[in-house]
């Protein structure tokens, strides 16, 4: 899966079976209990091991990534911006001492209880329970969760492509133009890419654009058409080609086993 910025327009509650993902950055706050296996989670370059029974959170436009999972099961929500009204304070300008709290270190039973039944439900109930259950868990997960002042970002390179490429994700935007807009050289994007995500501009974008298409089939009524068109790409067919390389079906097909398919 390639690299992007993901622009979360939705809160979501979920069963993961692997925790390997590419990395990436979003507005929203993201926070998971590893119920069983193993895995690495790395933010803004820190790696930080993770074993069955730990709880993790991911503050807002933090660089992440999840690699080396092993049989790696457990719950993940993706809590955005707009449903955190309450805890805007606490987001806003702190981050966590420690991003992973070990099992044994918090009570397990509540939690254990929480995520399974939101993850179960999240997929039928309401937008208002939806939130409930978000607003329930982001509550838990930052009283348990020591922070301190938020360290400044150097408003890296790196960050400043990000937000770009987020801001213009419908567009076909090429080395040249992202090189102008920025006031940088193209080799120094060629760089960013190649060694902090490795992988290229296009493919990249391509990356933002599948997220994007993904999403809407889950989440939306909209037609495949509309989709391809909404999420940039320029025919039917190439979102068609590029959506069976990266999932093994097509659009039509993700949709119809997503709907077959119990959410836990």
């Amino acid at each position: 899966m390639q690299p992007f910025y993901q622009d979360k327009k939705i809160s979501r509650i979920s069963a993961f079976s692997t925790l390997d993902y590419a990395p990436h950055l979003h507005n929203a706050l993201e926070i998971g209990w590893l119920k069983e296996g193993s895995g690495t989670l790395a933010i803004e370059g820190k790696a930080f091991h993770l074993q069955a029974g730990d709880l993790f959170i991911i503050f807002p436009h933090f660089i992440h990534t999840f690699f080396d999972s092993n049989e790696a099961k457990g719950f993940l929500a993706i809590l955005t911006w707009e449903d955190l009204n309450p805890f805007h304070c606490v987001l806003a300008d702190r981050m966590p001492v420690n991003p992973v709290l070990p099992m044994g270190s918090w009570e397990q039973t509540r939690l254990q209880d929480i995520f399974p039944l939101a993850a179960e439900e999240s997929g039928s109930c309401g937008e208002e329970v939806k939130k409930g259950y978000c607003r329930i868990l982001a509550g838990k997960f930052l009283s348990l969760f020591p922070t301190t002042q938020r360290q400044e970002h150097s408003k890296s390179t790196l960050h400043e492509i990000l937000a770009y490429l987020s801001a213009h994700s419908g567009e076909n935007v090429s080395r040249k133009a992202l090189a102008r807009a920025l006031g940088i050289s193209e080799s120094t994007i060629s760089h960013v890419f190649s060694e902090t995500f490795h992988t290229s501009l296009p493919a990249y974008c391509n990356g933002m654009r599948l997220e994007e298409a993904t999403r809407l089939l889950e989440e939306s009524d909209l037609s495949v058409t509309q989709i391809a068109n909404i999420a940039g790409f320029g025919s039917i067919r190439s979102f068609n080609r590029a959506f069976r390389l990266a999932h093994g079906l097509s659009p039509s097909e993700y949709r119809q086993k997503r709907k077959t398919v119990p959410s836990n």
